[in-house]
């Protein structure tokens, strides 16, 4: 009879080294994608908010200013009694003024008891600003002011207000009582 030899087959269990790479390779990629995924979804998450905050905050400082105006016509006064005496683009107004608008220079909104304010410490990146022009044409009777309030966070005031100048500003056309 005839013997039959038989050779033993060598079986490789597991990866090589290459495909070992590779895989890791291929798992990196879809974890970096992710993450920069991430990373871009929290800083377009925190710009959005910044601009609601920003856009509050320029429609409060013209609420503000108003709230001068209706308190003086409420008192019996003239309705820009308060008011600057002359153009100005250097003014600013808080929650908790004493009923006339400061003009000077700090702009710089601080985060105090719940509030945004130019007094206190706790700075904020944001900063508000007031500017008044008034209509020299009208008559006394009449007067009528444009009231701009501007809000900047991380910068300082551009020429030209934009989003993407980080920088939003709202405008109202203030008439006397």
């Amino acid at each position: 009879m005839f013997k039959v030899k038989y050779k033993k087959l060598k079986i490789n269990r597991g990866f090589s080294l290459m495909e070992s790479m590779l895989s890791v390779f291929v798992l990196l990629i879809g974890i970096v994608g992710v993450i920069s995924l991430m990373v871009s979804s929290t800083k377009h998450s925190m710009d959005s908010r910044d601009t609601i905050i920003a856009t509050e905050l320029a429609q409060e400082g013209l609420e503000l200013v108003r709230n001068v105006r209706d308190n003086n016509v409420a008192g019996g006064k003239d309705s820009f009694v308060d008011f600057p005496v002359s153009e100005s683009h250097n003014c600013r107004v808080s929650y908790n003024s004493s009923g006339s608008i400061p003009c000077d220079s700090s702009y710089v909104l601080n985060y105090v008891d719940n509030f945004y304010t130019h007094s206190g410490s706790g700075a904020t990146k944001f900063q508000r600003k007031i500017e008044f022009d008034y209509d020299q044409s009208a008559s006394a009777a009449s007067t009528k002011v444009t009231v701009t309030s501007t809000v900047v966070w991380g910068g300082s005031f551009p020429t030209s207000c934009t989003v993407a100048d980080k920088c939003t500003s709202v405008q109202s056309i203030l008439v006397a009582r």
